[in-house]
């Protein structure tokens, strides 16, 4: 999920077939507090109205993530919203042991297991302070004990810099200057008091190639030896066209930022309505030449979907666990399998090259995953991928700072991990900004068996 500006029938559709698993179950469902596993958060079920609270060894804090009212008719549905971020839907199911529930965010593949607990605990209904060596503290155990690489990159633990004199600016500068080394682009501090924000994802620019319209096009009519036209979709995030007979080309820069309004439920209506068209084009190719340089991420539920176009047959796409800090000792919640399930409006069956880049990132990345459990089998041509998982997981500091840090790892059916070292590439292929050798080797791929 991209931290950024960034009920139809369908979505209702979706809920269902998420949760079907726990059809059979019928339990009348309790108010009170609920703890999830990993994630760090309580929910307070009271009436129709839901708190939402975030909590590590040394805080409890009001979630910047603020739930709208709760509706029990059928499945718990209550809004969930961070204005300019998060625009979402949450379901709440009965698990299957006593007093457990699964929440599940609707611009994510991630479902949250929770049980009850007595009551709302006492540090809860306390004011904190946000005096700036608090707000750090509260900062750097938010990230020592949900952060999915701390294992990995443990230069992050910081020794405690005097920070109690310090201006609001000079706050922000200190944190920005804790994560910056971490170059990792699931992590964001947005601090309006000041002016400040941070988006790791901008240090991916460096990583980008020239896969514009204009340079797609040239390479292509170069390759075929005629004018090759290319339709855009989207605000020019899909992009794609009919090469030859049995030949096609499909880019997808993105899996966010299609609708103007901020609504992942729109979102999901126009791509999967594109999608119909795009395929009604270029469906009876053979061959599909998939474009995901430069994909810059955005929602796993919208990846998913665009997976769906790919089989006929149901399949594991991965793998997702959480952090799970327990007595000081560092793990992972239980594997919660997702599915890549076929789309009922069309099945692509044939051959597939899809080209992949260091700027292929985030959910641009678990889409390629998704694909890796397709038959027939995809061949990836490119550079090794971000190597950069993980849904944003929204946290709120005492001075009312917002930010977000990564706290899954995603594993195949091996439970093998491509984070940090990304998803590499079948045929390794560098490109030039004057020669796109990648987009030219993927589409003679086709006359080999």
């Amino acid at each position: 999920m991209k931290l950024k500006k960034a009920k139809t029938m369908i979505l209702a559709m979706f809920v269902v077939n998420s949760f079907s698993i726990y059809a059979a179950q019928t339990p009348s469902m309790q108010q009170g507090v609920w703890q999830t596993k990993g994630y760090g958060y309580l929910f307070d079920f009271s009436g129709s109205d839901v708190t939402i609270y975030e909590t590590t060894s040394l805080s409890c804090i009001k979630s910047g993530l603020t739930a709208g009212q709760l509706n029990t008719a059928g499945t718990w549905t209550f809004p969930v919203t961070i204005p300019g971020f998060i625009n979402a839907n949450m379901y709440a199911v009965p698990g299957d042991a006593p007093n457990s529930l699964v929440l599940h965010r609707s611009d994510t593949s991630t479902y949250m297991q929770a049980n009850k607990i007595s009551s709302l605990p006492s540090q809860c209904t306390k004011s904190m302070s946000s005096a700036p060596t608090v707000v750090s503290r509260v900062f750097v155990a938010n990230f020592n004990e949900q952060y999915a690489y701390a294992k990995e990159k443990v230069a992050f633990l910081p020794k405690h810099t005097r920070v109690d004199s310090m201006t609001p600016h000079e706050l922000f500068v200190h944190l920005t200057q804790l994560v910056k080394p971490l170059k990792d682009p699931h992590i964001a501090l947005v601090a309006p008091s000041v002016e400040g924000y941070y988006f790791g994802n901008d240090l991916l620019a460096s990583d980008s190639e020239n896969v514009d319209i204009a340079s797609i096009r040239t390479t292509l009519s170069n390759i075929y030896g005629k004018d090759i036209k290319l339709h855009s979709r989207l605000q020019e995030k899909i992009v794609f066209a009919k090469l030859t007979a049995n030949q096609s080309y499909l880019a997808i820069r993105s899996f966010t930022g299609f609708a103007r309004e901020d609504s992942w439920n729109t979102e999901e209506l126009l791509l999967r309505n594109t999608l119909d068209e795009v395929f009604r084009e270029i469906g009876t190719s053979s061959h599909l030449v998939l474009d995901i340089r430069n994909n810059e991420g955005g929602s796993d539920n919208l990846a998913l979907l665009m997976a769906s176009y790919f089989t006929d047959k149901p399949y594991l796409a991965y793998n997702k666990q959480a952090v799970s800090v327990e007595k000081e000792i560092y793990g992972w919640t239980q594997p919660s399998k997702v599915r890549v399930e076929p789309n009922p409006s069309f099945a692509f069956r044939g051959q597939l090259s899809v080209l992949v880049n260091r700027a292929t990132v985030s959910a641009g990345e678990t889409f390629v995953m998704a694909l890796l459990g397709r038959s027939p089998a995809i061949t990836i041509f490119g550079q090794a991928t971000a190597g950069h998982f993980s849904d944003m997981l929204p946290r709120t500091l005492p001075n009312g700072w917002l930010f977000a840090l990564p706290n899954e790892r995603y594993t195949d059916e091996n439970s093998a991990s491509y984070a940090i070292s990304g998803i590499q590439p079948n045929i390794i292929i560098n490109n030039t900004d004057s020669n796109d050798a990648l987009l030219s080797a993927a589409t003679t791929n086709a006359d080999k068996p």
